[in-house]
C-alpha cells in the first residue's frame, strides 16, 4: 500500500514538474530520462546529507576515490564547494556515465577520471542489477532490475591506478559495501560511506563500524545510515 501511494505521488509530481534540470544545493543536475521516483527525489534534496558529511571531513588537500558516483552530484560538490585536490570516480551503471558527463558540463567543470566498474572484493566481472530508479542499481538483488555483467575492480586496484595515492574514500554502492574486504578500507585516511542495512542486514554493517573504530577511525558525523570518519593520528 505504501509503495502504491509512492508511485501515485511520483507520477503526479512528474506530471506537474516537467523541467529538464533541477538545482540541488546550488548544483545543477539533468533530469533527462529520470524516472518519476528519481525526479521526485532529486527535487527534494537528493544526497544533500551526504554532501554535508563530505564537507565535514574533506578539505582541499584530499585526493578522493569515489565508489558509486551515480549522477556525479557528490563529485561536483567536492570539487566545486570543498575544492579537493583531485577526484576519481567509479560507476557500475553504464547508463549513468553520460548523465555524469552532462552534469559536469552543466556546472562548468571538466569531468574527472571516470571508470566503468562495480567496486568489489577482486578485479574481474560481476553481476549487476540496473534499475529504472538509478539509486537502486546494485550488485545485490532488487525488484525490477535488469541483470548485466560489468567489470569489477577492488579498492586496492583502483587506488594503485590513480595518479596520486588517495587520502579519502566516498562510497555509496547500495549494499555492495558488505562484500568489501575490511582491510581495503585501511587504504584511506578519511571515509564517507552510506550503508544499507535494509539490503544486507545489521551484522555486516556493525562489523564494518567496529573494525573502523578498532583501527582508529573517529566518527566525525552521521546522517541516518551515512557516516563520515577520519583516522586519528597515531
Amino acid at each position: 500500500m505504501i509503495e502504491f501511494a509512492r508511485k501515485v505521488r511520483d507520477a503526479l509530481f512528474a506530471a506537474t514538474h516537467r523541467n529538464s534540470v533541477v538545482d540541488v544545493a546550488g548544483i545543477t543536475l539533468t533530469l533527462d530520462n529520470a524516472s518519476p521516483r528519481m525526479r521526485y527525489v532529486m527535487h527534494k534534496g537528493y544526497e544533500t546529507e551526504d554532501a554535508e558529511l563530505a564537507s565535514a571531513v574533506l578539505d582541499e588537500n584530499d585526493v578522493v576515490l569515489e565508489a558509486g558516483s551515480a549522477t556525479g552530484f557528490l563529485a561536483i560538490h567536492c570539487l566545486k564547494n570543498i575544492g579537493v585536490r583531485s577526484y576519481d570516480m567509479v560507476e557500475a551503471n553504464e547508463e549513468m556515465i553520460p548523465v555524469i558527463h552532462r552534469n559536469f558540463e552543466l556546472n562548468g567543470l571538466a569531468s574527472p577520471k571516470l571508470t566503468h566498474a562495480a567496486v568489489a572484493a577482486v578485479d574481474g566481472t560481476i553481476s549487476f542489477g540496473i534499475n529504472r530508479d538509478f539509486w537502486s542499481s546494485s550488485t545485490t538483488s532488487r525488484k525490477g532490475e535488469r541483470r548485466v555483467s560489468v567489470p569489477s575492480r577492488s579498492l586496492p586496484s583502483l587506488a594503485k591506478a590513480m595518479a596520486v595515492p588517495p587520502t579519502a574514500l566516498v562510497m555509496d554502492i547500495e549494499g555492495g559495501e558488505a562484500a568489501i574486504p575490511l582491510d581495503h578500507f585501511l587504504l584511506f585516511e578519511k571515509i564517507v560511506i552510506e550503508t544499507h542495512r535494509k539490503l544486507v542486514g545489521d551484522q555486516p554493517i556493525e562489523k564494518l563500524l567496529a573494525f573502523l573504530a578498532e583501527k582508529g577511525f573517529a566518527e566525525i558525523g552521521r546522517n541516518g545510515g551515512s557516516y563520515a570518519f577520519r583516522k586519528s593520528a597515531a
